[in-house]
């Protein structure tokens, strides 16, 4: 077995480097703590607009029928589908999954 004296500086920074080690542990722990509450969070909600949207589906086929239900649902997906693709493009130009010209 080696033993070897350690100079103060080497001490110094052992201990210091323990102490960040420590700190960064702390942040990890407390950021994986506010994730698991954020998602119980959201688990404990989640059927809420699930309700409302069915809620807001059955008023919509009472009141103007199947064809405007399903020209609504469809208008809604293309416009989600045109949002996206534009935020895709300006966030990440680069992306692979964007198209060049």
């Amino acid at each position: 077995m080696v033993v070897t004296k350690l100079s103060q500086k080497e001490w110094a920074y052992l201990v210091e480097r323990g102490l960040r080690k420590q700190k960064v542990e702390k942040l990890r722990n407390q950021h994986q703590n506010q994730q698991e509450h954020f998602w119980q969070f959201i688990n404990k909600y989640r059927p809420i607009p699930i309700v409302i949207g069915a809620a807001a589906c059955v008023e919509v086929i009472k009141l103007w029928g199947w064809n405007d239900l399903l020209h609504m649902l469809f208008s809604w997906v293309i416009g989600i589908v045109v949002v996206t693709t534009f935020v895709a493009g300006v966030l990440h130009p680069n992306h692979p999954s964007v198209l060049k010209k």
